[in-house]
């Protein structure tokens, strides 16, 4: 017998349809997924966070449907292109991609980012995956509304012993919602042991840096390994100690780690030990900049890793930005013996990589030294960079040979 229920409607019915001003559709039409309020000509009294509308060039062409935010810079992020409507069950659909993606990108891996926002075509979310545990990040109204679709979606695409809502980022303040952390699924025992890259690394859900380790530089990690038969290796900004770890099974002689949180460094330090090399792993706590000062002392060292945190938020602070990491490049290198190699990272989007490029190339010349590139990567490839829209690129990871 035919189903006599109606087939499920694409999400467009009721939409409301905002008009960009004339001249302002050519970005969007090139691909970006992000409208501003300055190239709108009005938001309608009652549209609230969230809402999805559809949105039209100033000549009626269609440019897409988005969910809209009155209140934020970006106005609109898109969820189609064009005339084309919304599956209503986008959500699942473009998860369960971005998670074939990613098993394809690192074969037999439980360990990635499932979601990477726009370039997963779900703005606004994060999803990373440790194993069994999963941390979901929501950052935006539009979807917030999607809360229980999002983690519906995790549970039966990745089948996770534990889900935790790690929404205390400060982007969900710009959006009004709450700021706060929580288990949506199952029951959470602590941080959690997984492999990634050949180690052994505690990834802490609740607690940790961004949700539990920067998987973003999981390709990256590999870099020092020809380098480090008997290295003595100076890892700045360490945090659960991932590139010293690494140099250290790759043969270093010693590692000194440096971070400003004392919690960072017992992670840290647990992880040496599950992957043996406590004996060569010494921490630090302190500023970077201040403990880079206080080594000079020392004898030179093979390898210096720097992977600060972002340096600069607002493109207005660029200029004391680019100071800070001339100024932390310069001192590393005046740690490195002739011939050693610095391996030196931004994660600062507004910071793009020729700048970066510029600001390493004046810190080496202002240090009197010379120095080659040796290598020069990006993000990891679970976090895939949308090609008409730069601002998800934000990590530049340079190997130079420095004498």
């Amino acid at each position: 017998m035919k189903d006599p229920s109606p087939a499920p409607q694409a999400e467009t019915n009721f939409m409301i349809t905002l008009k960009l001003k004339k001249g302002e559709e050519k970005r969007v039409l090139a691909g970006h997924p992000w409208i501003f309020s300055n190239e709108l000509k009005a938001i309608p009294n009652g549209v609230q966070p969230g809402d999805l509308v559809r949105v039209e060039a100033a000549n009626r062409r269609p440019l897409g449907i988005g969910y809209v935010n009155p209140r934020t810079l970006i106005a609109i992020r898109l969820l189609t292109a064009g005339a084309d409507d919304l599956d209503p069950d986008f959500i699942s659909l473009r998860l369960k991609r971005a998670v074939e993606l990613r098993s394809r990108l690192y074969p037999g891996s439980t360990v990635y980012r499932a979601v990477y926002g726009e370039s997963d075509g779900l703005p606004g979310l994060i999803v990373d995956r440790y194993d069994s545990a999963v941390a979901v990040q929501i950052l935006t109204a539009g979807m917030e509304r999607k809360k229980d679709e999002i983690l519906g979606a995790v549970r039966s695409n990745l089948e996770p012993d534990v889900v935790v809502l790690r929404n205390d980022s400060p982007y969900r303040d710009l959006e009004g919602l709450p700021i706060g952390k929580s288990v949506e699924h199952g029951e959470w025992r602590g941080p959690v042991p997984v492999r990634i890259e050949g180690m052994t690394l505690i990834a802490d859900l609740m607690e940790g840096q961004k949700t539990g380790l920067f998987l973003d530089q999981r390709d990256n990690l590999a870099l020092p390994v020809p380098f480090s038969a008997n290295a003595k290796v100076l890892d700045c900004f360490c945090y659960t100690g991932a590139w010293g770890i690494k140099a250290a099974t790759a043969g270093a002689s010693s590692v000194t780690a440096v971070d400003s949180s004392a919690r960072a460094l017992k992670a840290a330090e647990a992880n040496a030990r599950e992957n043996g090399c406590a004996d060569r792993w010494k921490g630090i706590r302190g500023d970077a900049f201040e403990v880079l000062d206080s080594l000079r002392e020392e004898s030179p060292f093979n390898i210096v890793i720097l992977d600060p945190p972002s340096f600069v938020r607002r493109k207005d602070r660029l200029a004391s930005a680019k100071n800070r990491y001339r100024a932390l490049n310069m001192k590393a290198i005046s740690l490195l013996e002739p011939g050693g190699v610095l391996f030196t990272c931004s994660c600062s989007h507004h910071l793009d990589a020729p700048s970066f490029r510029q600001v390493l190339s004046e810190a080496v010349a202002k240090s009197g030294r010379t120095a080659a590139i040796l290598a020069a990567r990006g993000q990891a490839k679970d976090h895939p960079v949308l090609l008409a829209a730069r601002e998800t690129e934000y990590l530049k990871c340079l190997a130079l040979k420095v004498w």
